[in-house]
């Protein structure tokens, strides 16, 4: 517990300190070592992750048998952005020199990697961990343009289950005079038709996933006519009205890794990362790539995006607000179980059982 408080605060040492004290009260639990993997990999201590997640799935079997996954590093989540993390050993020597200064410097150094090495996971997610550390994503400085419209977007592909729509209908009681936009797969081809360019459309009809084909209509309808995407998992329990004050022009939360979350993202219309970030995603999948979907298309993708265009103009950050974790919980309830869940719909469990069988 007193690694999680540390860690939810990004006091990163403090919380592996804390994890390896759990780890020496008993040898026999798999979780102090999941949760200090995650922290070495922020740190970007790549060989402690190896090691604390080896022992993380050599102790504790039974999810990933259950999952049908391979007991190995690279067959989780935090496996496979471990294995982009090392893909290039000479800009890992540059990013681990930046890891040693403090996290102000830190940010700097980082931006000077990415003008050079723009499409990196590693330095891009160490920036927007540096940037919270150092205080620079606490308060949005208010931009010129438009602003975020008063509108809810959600997606879901096929029959909607009764537990997923009372989730979705979470949003719309909590905003009673804001515009409300259902899309299915037949009607966000149709919207994509008429308003995105034709690799967009391209990327979204070729996505094998349902969960590439949100990810990549999210990111084409905010970018062409923004409002408040939240994903048909996610429970409101909070009106969002305080959050979209005048000069916000990109309100998202901080994921565990550092990462920004997509599954809730409010947006003026043209921002530049989302511009971005759909070229990357769309690219990614008409190019074939294999990435997993949170790389390839989902916050991986918009995490770098963001981050190059912070590295190119630190007047990115005017405008842009990003809650951390302990803020987006009083807004919603993110990740919330459902049925599908428990099925291949689920992105994590499709994209596994896709990769197993080539």
């Amino acid at each position: 517990l007193r690694g999680q408080v540390a860690e939810a605060r990004w006091r990163l040492d403090d919380a592996a300190r804390h994890y390896r004290a759990a780890i020496a009260e008993d040898r026999t639990l798999a979780w102090p070592h999941t949760e200090l993997a995650r922290v070495c990999l922020m740190q970007f201590d790549l060989e402690g992750f190896r090691r604390h997640q080896d022992a993380a799935l050599q102790l504790d079997t039974t999810p990933q048998l259950r999952r049908r996954q391979r007991l190995r590093v690279t067959g989780t989540h935090l496996g496979q952005i471990w294995d982009e993390f090392r893909a290039d050993t000479a800009l890992g020597a540059r990013v681990a020199a930046c890891m040693a200064l403090d996290p102000a410097m830190r940010v700097s150094a980082l931006r000077g990697v990415l003008r050079e090495e723009p499409d990196t996971l590693a330095p891009s997610l160490l920036l927007l961990i540096a940037l919270r550390q150092s205080g620079q994503l606490d308060r949005a400085r208010p931009a010129a343009g438009t602003a975020i419209p008063r509108r809810i977007v959600q997606f879901w592909a096929g029959d909607l289950p009764d537990d997923v729509a009372a989730l979705m209908d979470s949003w719309r009681q909590l905003h009673p005079g804001w515009e409300y936009c259902h899309f299915d797969l037949a009607g966000a081809g149709e919207w994509l038709s008429a308003h995105a360019p034709a690799d967009v459309l391209r990327a979204y009809v070729r996505a094998g996933l349902a969960a590439q084909k949100a990810d990549i209509f999210r990111l084409a309808y905010l970018q062409t006519a923004g409002g408040v995407w939240a994903d048909a998992d996610d429970r409101c329990i909070a009106p969002l009205d305080g959050l979209l004050a005048p000069g916000v022009r990109l309100l998202g939360w901080q994921e565990h890794f550092g990462s920004l979350g997509n599954n809730f993202l409010a947006a003026a219309a043209g921002h530049p990362a989302l511009a971005r970030a759909l070229a990357l995603a769309t690219g990614a999948v008409n190019r074939g790539d294999a990435d997993m979907p949170w790389l390839a298309t989902g916050p991986g993708a918009l995490s770098r995006a963001l981050a190059q265009e912070i590295a190119a103009d630190a007047a990115t950050l005017d405008g842009l607000r990003v809650l951390e974790r302990g803020e987006a919980a009083r807004l919603a309830v993110f990740h919330c179980f459902a049925a599908y869940k428990r099925t291949a719909r689920h992105w994590l469990r499709a994209a596994s059982t896709r990769s197993d069988t080539a």
